[in-house]
């Protein structure tokens, strides 16, 4: 975790103005923080109701993730 949010605020750092900085990282923020909520609420609520369908959910959201970054970084290269 404390890698993932190190690069992301890099990230962030790079492609934003130095005067939209702050604003970035409210921004970044406050997406990181919804959508951890909301994570945790679907897996919550597959884990009290079908167990066994967290396995692929997680790993189906994982392997999109890793999809999405290599996109991102793709169009980042050139």
């Amino acid at each position: 975790m404390g890698l993932y949010e190190t690069n992301m605020r890099v990230v962030i750092a790079d492609i934003s103005t130095p005067g939209g900085r702050a604003f970035a990282y409210g921004v970044y923020g406050t997406v990181f923080g919804v959508s951890w909520g909301i994570g945790n609420l679907i897996m919550s609520l597959i884990f009290s109701t079908f167990k066994p369908l967290l396995l692929p959910y997680v790993i189906s959201l994982e392997i999109a993730s890793t999809i999405t970054l290599a996109c991102f970084l793709k169009e980042q290269h050139r």
